[in-house]
């Protein structure tokens, strides 16, 4: 076997292995302090290994894990083999340590009920999704976990029947409570869900979505209700990745040109506080010439809807 080969296949073999890995961040304010990762002691059956950060590791773990590190610091903590369920519960002694959830792996978990309730400091960066497949419940999954403003919208919830108190006393920010209701309306979720969303609130496509979930699935859904016209118009700038479109020159003194591969049906200028200025249909140059100099928002949306981007422009 070549040695190329060899290096490629146990390149792919650690890879796999890294993305199996539940991969959280925690933090500690002195030296030797200990930080306990928290499980629940009914019919789940655990049997898991702990990377703990800082050179040492655990395995064979079948209940609460518990580790003290020599200096204060933030340490990467990974989980790997049968972790079914994280549970704080509001109470667990270190669920102000926990700082972020960075992978979720492909642990299929068993439940989220209180899963993260009273973690107050934490915060979610990972880019995969969590495997919802034998769970039916988000029961107070992030109660209380005040810091929390975690992005959703790629989640597949089509299994959980619960989701009572998932964010209360939490507010997660515009953009991402408004895609989460918009997307999840998309999905075939389960009817009759009570759903939580905190004080959270959203913009027309969450109204919709939401609208959605109620009319055609009969979820009961608390929220903080709909965000102000003008935080709604600003709400695209910067979450669209790759960017259908670009807009030059910016500044401009009086004309702006738009490029891109997605032909634009409507362009639309607002004020900063959100009252619409202009509309054009179907053009590739904006007249800004009867607008007084300062800062505008430039609206653009395809035929179809189904790309939006907002751009923030300099009239000088």
């Amino acid at each position: 076997m070549k040695p190329t080969y060899i290096f490629l296949t146990l390149l792919c073999t650690i890879s796999l292995a890294a993305q199996n890995e539940f991969i959280t961040k925690w933090q500690t304010s002195a030296d030797n302090e200990s930080i306990t990762i928290p499980t629940f002691s009914g019919v789940d059956l655990y049997n898991y290994s702990v990377d703990w950060g800082d050179g040492n590791t655990l395995t064979g773990q079948i209940g609460d894990a518990t580790h003290t590190y020599t200096k204060a610091g933030t340490y990467t903590v990974k989980i790997t083999g049968d972790f079914p369920r994280i549970y704080f519960n509001g109470d667990a002694v270190s669920k102000d340590k926990i700082i972020d959830i960075t992978q979720w792996g492909n642990q299929i978990w068993s439940s989220m009920a209180n899963a993260f309730k009273g973690c107050s400091k934490l915060k979610m960066t990972a880019n995969d999704t969590p495997d919802l497949s034998n769970n039916d419940t988000m029961r107070s999954m992030f109660e209380g976990a005040t810091s929390f403003n975690g992005d959703l919208s790629k989640w597949d919830v089509t299994s959980i029947s619960d989701m009572d108190k998932m964010f209360s006393s939490v507010t997660l920010s515009t953009a991402n409570y408004n895609a989460m209701l918009d997307a999840w309306s998309k999905q075939s979720v389960k009817s009759f869900v009570n759903f939580d969303g905190g004080n959270s609130k959203y913009c027309t496509s969450g109204e919709t979505g939401k609208n959605a979930l109620k009319t055609k699935n009969i979820w009961n859904i608390f929220d903080g209700g709909k965000d102000s016209d003008a935080n709604c118009t600003t709400l695209s700038i910067g979450t669209h990745n790759p960017a259908p479109w670009q807009l030059s020159p910016n500044p401009t003194q009086s004309v702006l040109h738009i490029s891109g591969d997605t032909a634009v049906e409507h362009a639309t200028i607002y004020a900063l506080t959100g009252q619409q200025l202009l509309q054009v249909s179907g053009n590739t140059i904006l007249s800004l010439e009867n607008l007084r100099p300062g800062i505008y928002l430039v609206e653009l949306i395809n035929k179809d809807k189904d790309k939006t981007q907002v751009f923030k422009i300099v009239k000088e």
